[in-house]
């Protein structure tokens, strides 16, 4: 009875599967892209990959429908981002509907908590739909659902188990325009979904749908794999017409592993054919590739890919794997079983980490694109490039920025029959920033991407969006220099990986500096053309070619690789030098502080391998510090500086030890040293005081060795004094004073220089006795610019400055603590290049005073006192006027006699100083400039100066700027037209009270006792 009601079941879900293939709308409805399930996590990215410029518009609905829209015109090749903050959503979960005249390329990003992350696609719509992949294994599932549609739809999720049984469903009602979620809890036991919405009771509601994994859990089929926290977003496709189906990436090999899932969408039992082909087109490894299985009806197989193929490889595998379904099978021979719509799907992540990715079909194309968002170091981008033809296919790729503007076109070649598996860095390190890859093939080929994290802690898959072939990105107008850094040497990782955080130095047309990322990779971009020198500056690492000089005519330089190799570091002083022995019955004691001060110390990184490069380790890059032959946990401060932390178990036996110093490769291969002896003894002698130290003791001017004389109790004639923790010369006294003496070599590094006394077999004593050790006093041998023209605009910008000279100094221990620029006694912002340069930025508002500027340096403390002065020359320019109003003054020719009036003009310009004066020349005399009567100034871009009318004609205006600098502007002409009596109206009441004509009163001032004098208009 039971089998009779499934198989009903699978007759009814499959009838229902073909009436959904007959009203599918497709998977973007004309120009319309459906995202259900976004929340404030998302951002989309919608790009106009087009000829022509279009208007989008972004509509928002939740649960209770419409919510806000947007519109955005977008040109040719542009792209823009939006989420529900661009709508002032502040909370929403729902679904966004993108629509448009023309097809548009839309995706989203989805992050959750501080790790995980997936793209979204826009899902199918129809009134029967699949979503491929759920979790059987132990996932939870929300099932994201939008009625886009007039009428109400009634939604049914059926839940598929991987036998084809399919008798659990959820149910909901969706009004038009409205979204829901259904959430399928823990053990549902679905292997993939049917969302469907026929109904004969009911009009068809084709509905769009989307699914999100969480916690999914493949150890059971997946030895050693541990949960996942990451997520994964499955957009929800038509149901299958296809007998023949394929996924264009796997991974399968050391910590890395893949789900391969098959699904039979038919009501009979299948035999299925599944082949996995490598990225160089050989078979992958195992005694059955290609693998033959039963599907039964609906139902599908999901098996770990050693399994599924019998494989016992473990070397690193990546490729394509494909499905063909072979019909129904007795014995080998087909019998009346056709063969079946079937589709795939492939689950990927790292065995340690708990990543994952859901990898569906992809189709073979010419024209596509991928979009990119701006990302740190933290995370790489993947690309698999696959070519089914016979021919070799050539690639265009195209990197072009949100703007519009390209920055790069590399040719790329597949070769036929084969793949390509590699990291954007690796093919364009510049590809940084917001925009989208643009390629265009001559074969057909199949990609997909995978975006992760570089610990491998998550995985989001890429997938291609739509580009017309009509569309010619603008082409490049700046250029490029790119390359990678990589270390010589060989060892447990591999050969020749690249070495992340090495600093790269450019000079030329641009100078400026960068840095490698986590693949080795480097670029500038923005570049003009001209002759560049560039360097590769890694620290503790020597680098071939210590440099290269590139000419860039008109076009990118690429391939321009340093290789590097660990150059050892060196030991200055270790502090403490000594310790006391511990017990090794003590359980409470705590790990013993070092401080390290040497050369060509380097900064930790680590790297974790991923599938895209010759590498699938993690390694570190960087200094440790090595106690008795054991590598201790260390902190680099700065290439001289670095902490460590000693645990007690390495401090329970008497005697001289050696410590180290070692840098690491990024290949396992290491350099030590020079050891330095450090002492594990009993208790050390006292010291009290210490006599006869010079003062000032400047680091590196003092010329000749010193005595002192040190004083304290438990002296010996064994008692040594020790400068730094190392020995010195020592004259026994007594038991209360010893004479050290003090070398040159000593006083080198400013700060505090410990003393200390020490016996046999004991430990140094303490606390030191410190000599203060002054920084030197910085000398200024020359300043550029040394003479500027204030900049009196609102949007003036700092004033850059390089001040050159000697004794600069930078703490050895705190690289952020270096010398300081100062302007009049106050510091500036300054950036540290040297010992004998520095630049600094003079705030606007300080450039923008016209005076001496009295510029000095000093050192950090310990410090004896500033620089020498060098002046900075603040002059005011010269003002440039564009244009005078005098609000159209006009004189009347029937004035009387040395009749004025004052006139106010309206100056604007560029460069007015606080101090400017308005200067003018009459037509009515030839007296030649005088000063106006007033000048008020409102900024520097406007000033009011009243002048006397005297006459008709043209008075030419300057402003002066006073000195320093300054100096009289280039005059605009005010014109002051002339107006005769027979051209002026009175209007108001006449104080006689007749009709307008005041015979007594016919000059124009006392006209104007009157009424209103008005121009005529010709």
């Amino acid at each position: 009875m039971t089998k009779l009601i499934c198989k009903r079941l699978r007759i009814i879900l499959f009838a229902l599967v073909l009436m959904g293939l007959s009203m599918a709308t497709g998977y973007a409805q004309g120009s319309s892209y459906i995202f259900p399930g976004i929340t404030t996590n998302n951002n989309i990215t919608i790009g106009n990959l087009n000829p022509t410029a279009t208007t989008v518009t972004i509509n928002f609905f939740s649960t209770t429908g419409l919510l806000n829209s947007l519109s955005v015109d977008l040109g040719p090749g542009t792209q823009t981002r939006v989420n529900p903050a661009s709508v002032s959503l502040t909370t929403f979960t729902g679904t966004v509907v993108i629509t448009a005249p023309v097809q548009l390329a839309v995706s989203a990003d989805q992050f959750e908590g501080s790790t995980a992350f997936d793209f979204m696609y826009p899902s199918a719509l129809g009134s029967t739909l699949m979503i491929p992949f759920t979790g059987a294994e132990v996932a939870s599932v929300d099932v994201n659902i939008f009625n886009p549609g007039p009428n109400q739809a009634e939604v049914k999720v059926a839940l598929v188990q991987s036998n084809g049984v399919h008798t659990t469903t959820r149910t909901a009602t969706l009004d038009p325009l409205h979204s829901t979620t259904i959430p399928l809890a823990s053990g549902t036991s679905a292997s993939y979904v049917f969302v469907t919405t026929a109904n004969i009771l009911r009009p068809i509601s084709p509905v769009a749908a989307s699914a999100t994994i969480r916690s999914f859990n493949p150890s059971a089929a997946v030895t050693g794999a541990v949960p996942r926290s990451d997520i994964a977003i499955v957009p929800s496709v038509l149901p299958p017409t296809d007998t023949k189906t394929q996924v264009p990436f796997f991974t399968q090999g050391p910590d890395y592993f893949t789900l391969v899932q098959v699904e039979n969408l038919s009501n009979t039992t299948n035999t299925i054919l599944v082949t996995a082909t490598q990225t160089d087109g050989t078979p992958f490894p195992g005694t059955s590739n290609p693998a033959s299985i039963v599907v039964p009806p609906y139902g599908i197989v999901r098996q770990e890919m050693a399994q599924m193929f019998g494989s016992t490889n473990t070397t690193l595998s990546t490729g394509t794997i494909t499905a063909v379904s072979q019909g129904t099978l007795f014995l080998g021979n087909p019998t009346e079983g056709h063969p079946a719509q079937i589709t795939m799907a492939v689950a990927m992540g790292n065995l340690a980490e708990p990543s994952l990715a859901v990898i569906l079909p992809q189709p073979a194309q010419t024209t596509f694109a991928f979009q990119i968002r701006g990302t740190d170091r933290s995370f790489f981008t993947g690309l698999s490039l696959a070519n089914a033809t016979a021919n070799d296919a050539h690639v265009t790729m195209s990197f072009v920025l949100d703007s519009g503007d390209t920055l790069s076109t590399i040719p790329v070649t597949v070769p036929k029959g084969k793949g390509t598996i590699t990291t954007l860095a690796n093919l364009m390190p510049e590809a940084v920033g917001n925009g989208y890859l643009l390629m265009n093939s001559d074969q057909p080929i199949t990609v997909v991407g995978l975006d992760g994290r570089s610990d491998n802690s998550a995985l989001a898959t890429r997938v291609p969006v739509f580009a017309s072939p009509k569309f010619t990105p603008a082409p490049q107008a700046s250029f490029l220099i790119t390359g990678t850094v990589r270390d010589l040497s060989t060892g447990i990782n591999g050969s020749n990986i690249g070495v992340p955080n090495v600093a790269l130095s450019l000079s030329g047309p641009v100078t400026t500096t960068t840095a490698t990322d986590l693949a080795g990779t480097y670029y500038f971009r923005d570049l003009p053309p001209g002759r560049y020198n560039l360097s590769a500056l890694p620290v503790g690492f020597s680098a071939t070619p210590a440099g290269t000089t590139i000419v860039i005519t008109n076009a990118n330089s690429r391939g321009n690789d340093f290789g590097i190799g660990l150059l050892p570091a060196g030991i200055q002083t270790v502090t403490p030098a000594s310790a006391q022995v511990v017990s090794a019955t003590t359980g409470s004691a705590t790990p013993l502080p070092v401080a390290v001060q040497g050369t060509n110390f380097i900064e930790p990184s680590t790297f974790a391998g991923n599938i895209f490069v010759n590498n699938i380790n993690k390694f570190t890059t960087g200094t440790a510090f090595v106690f008795d032959s054991s590598q201790v946990p260390t902190t680099v401060s700065s290439p001289t500086f670095l902490t460590a932390s000693v645990p007690p178990s390495l401090l329970v036996t008497t005697g001289t030890v050696q410590v180290v110093v070692r840098n690491l490769g990024p290949s396992g291969d290491f350099v030590d040293s020079a050891p330095v002896p450090f002492i594990i003894g009993t208790t050390a002698p006292t010291l009290t005081n210490v006599t006869g130290v010079p003062s000032p003791l400047i680091a590196g001017q003092v010329a000749n060795p010193f005595q002192v004389t040190v004083s304290g109790s438990g002296f010996t004639p064994a008692t040594v004094v020790r400068v730094n923790f190392v020995n010195r010369p020592t004259t026994f006294v007594n038991q209360n004073q010893v004479i050290g003496t003090i070398f040159p070599s000593d006083l080198t590094i400013p700060g505090n220089v410990p003393i200390t006394v020490q016996n046999p077999n004991t430990v140094d004593s303490a606390p030191p006795f410190n000599l203060s050790l002054f920084f030197p006093i910085p000398v200024i041998s020359s300043i550029t610019p040394n003479a500027i023209t204030a900049n009196l605009e609102l949007t003036a910008q700092p004033v850059m400055v390089t001040v050159k000279g000697s004794n600069f100094s930078q703490a050895p221990n705190n690289p952020l603590l270096y010398a300081q620029v100062l302007v009049n006694g106050a510091p500036i912002q300054t950036n540290y290049v040297s010992t004998s340069q520095l630049t600094a930025l003079i705030p606007a508002n300080v450039a923008a005073v016209p005076g001496i500027l009295q510029i000095t340096v000093q050192n950090p403390a310990p410090s004896l006192a500033a620089s020498n002065a060098a002046a900075i020359s603040v002059n005011n320019p010269i003002a440039v006027i564009s244009s005078v109003n005098g609000g159209g003054a006009t004189f009347n020719t029937n004035s009387p006699p040395n009749d004025f009036f004052i006139q106010p003009v309206v100056v604007t310009g560029t460069n007015f100083s606080p101090n400017a004066v308005a200067w003018f020349s009459s037509p009515c005399d030839n007296l030649g400039l005088r000063q106006a009567l007033s000048t008020q100034r409102n900024s520097a871009e406007q000033v009011i100066a009243n002048i006397p009318i005297r006459c008709a004609g043209n008075y030419p205006i300057s402003i002066a700027n006073p000195q320093p600098g300054g100096g009289l502007s280039a005059p605009v002409t005010l014109n002051v037209p002339a107006v005769a009596a027979s051209t002026i109206t009175v209007i108001g009441t006449p104080p006689d009270g007749d009709n307008g004509t005041d015979n007594s009163n016919t000059g124009a001032n006392d006209s104007l006792q009157n009424g209103i004098i008005l121009e005529k208009v010709n």
